[in-house]
C-alpha cells in the first residue's frame, strides 16, 4: 500500500492527474488538490489512520478525497470568478481610457504603487508575453503622452514614471 518511504500521496495524485488528463479532463490541470490537502492536513492524516485501523476500509480515505476535490474545484471556481472580474474591470477601464491599451494601464497602475521603480522593454515584453516591438511601442507611446520618461541606464533604455501625470489618472484607473 505504501511503495515509497515518503511521497506516496504525491505519487498517487500525480498518477490520478495523469489519468484524468489522458481522458481529456483538461480542467483538472488548473485544480490544486495539494493546496486543499495542505489546508486540512489533519483530516488527510486521519483518513489514512481510520482506513488502516478499520481493516483497510478505504471508505474514510475515499470520502476525504471526494470532499477535498470538491473543495479544490470550488476554490478554482472562486479564483476563476475573481480573475474574470479583474479582466472585466480592466476592460472597462480600458474603454474609459481609450488612449491606453490594457498593458499600459497595468503598467500605470503598477507605478501608482511603486513610484520609485522603472521598467525596460525586455521586462515589459516578458511580463505580458508580447513581442519586443509591441513592448517598445507601448513604452514609447507612454513617453509621447508624457506618462513616462526615457533615459539610459548603462547601455539600456529604461522608462521611469511621471508620477505627477499618472496621479491625475488615478481617479479613472
Amino acid at each position: 500500500m505504501h511503495p515509497f518511504a515518503d511521497g506516496n500521496g504525491r505519487s498517487s495524485r500525480a498518477i490520478f492527474y495523469w489519468f484524468l488528463l489522458k481522458r481529456n479532463y483538461w480542467l483538472i490541470e488548473y485544480v490544486s488538490v495539494s493546496r486543499a490537502i495542505k489546508q486540512s492536513r489533519k483530516g488527510y492524516d486521519n483518513a489514512f489512520l481510520y482506513s488502516e485501523n478499520d481493516d483497510n476500509d478505504m471508505t474514510y480515505f475515499m470520502l476525504y478525497i471526494a470532499e477535498t476535490f470538491k473543495k479544490s474545484i470550488l476554490q478554482f471556481m472562486e479564483h476563476f470568478e475573481r480573475k474574470k472580474k479583474e479582466a472585466e474591470e480592466l476592460k472597462k477601464t480600458t474603454s474609459i481610457l481609450g488612449k491606453f491599451n490594457v498593458r499600459q494601464i497595468v503598467l500605470l497602475k503598477y507605478f501608482l504603487i511603486h513610484s520609485d521603480e522603472y521598467t525596460d522593454v525586455i521586462t515589459h515584453q516578458n511580463k505580458h508575453g508580447i513581442s519586443r516591438p509591441s513592448a517598445y511601442n507601448d513604452l514609447r507611446s507612454l513617453v509621447k503622452k508624457g506618462y513616462m520618461t526615457e533615459t539610459r541606464k548603462g547601455k539600456r533604455l529604461v522608462y521611469m514614471p511621471n508620477i505627477a501625470k499618472i496621479n491625475l489618472l488615478n481617479k479613472t484607473i
